[in-house]
């Protein structure tokens, strides 16, 4: 079972993102400033490499842009 949640807590006044991430029977859970680095600190620590870590962040490319024209969207869903 793959699990991603995402909350978002104030803590006095300061905003901390709770993460919580499962692939099969191992999952992280984490507390940070930023949703990046709670994202990356889960994800280094159930051994996804830096590059794929990195791929999450990059902005959505459209692969084929004949279809948003023809279809309307991005395809993102």
């Amino acid at each position: 079972m793959n699990e991603l949640k995402i909350e978002a807590k104030s803590e006095r006044g300061s905003r901390r993102w709770h993460i919580y991430m499962a692939m099969g029977d191992r999952y992280q859970v984490a507390n940070a400033p930023t949703l990046r680095e709670g994202l990356q600190e889960c994800a280094r620590n159930l051994g996804i490499s830096a590059e794929r870590i990195a791929q999450v962040f990059e902005p959505f490319h459209q692969a084929n842009p004949s279809t948003s024209r023809q279809y309307g969207g991005t395809g993102l869903g």
